[in-house]
């Protein structure tokens, strides 16, 4: 239980990193850590909340015989888009905690940049972060 809550803490202070700095290149934004943090809240708060409405919902059609349990799993596609509406909605409550923050109306290409941004960077974080694991992991194996 205490690596989840630490792996939690750890992926919000990361997302805090990431926001903070593709807002400041893809917006011309400074936030402070606590707007980073603010930000990352809510749209995560956003996603999971359309995640589980959606489970929700596609319970009551299952119980209601509207769904089929066969249907869900062969059609991987019902899948893709429960994750797009996820993603559409974060997208849609990032502009929004943007412009609140800010003061200012914030366009939907300047977000579009800052996600492209915070993209990049993540995958370059993951990708360092994945050296560091194989570099200890070779370390441990060669001396210990």
């Amino acid at each position: 239980m205490l690596d989840f809550v630490f792996l939690v803490f750890l992926g919000l202070g990361i997302s805090t990193v990431l926001v903070r700095r593709s807002s400041r290149k893809g917006m011309d934004l400074e936030l402070t850590w606590l707007q980073s943090l603010k930000v990352v809240l809510v749209r995560g708060a956003v996603a999971l909340g359309l995640g589980f409405g959606i489970g929700r919902l596609v319970l009551m059609g299952m119980q209601y015989g509207f769904l089929s349990e066969s249907v869900l799993r062969e059609h991987a596609l019902v899948s893709v888009a429960v994750v797009l509406i996820c993603g559409l909605g974060s997208f849609v409550a990032f502009q929004w905690i943007i412009g609140r923050i800010s003061g200012r109306s914030i366009s939907v290409v300047s977000v579009i940049k800052a996600v492209m941004y915070e993209s990049g960077y993540f995958v370059l974080s993951m990708l360092i972060l994945l050296v560091i694991l194989v570099l200890f992991g070779l370390a441990y194996e060669t001396f210990f």
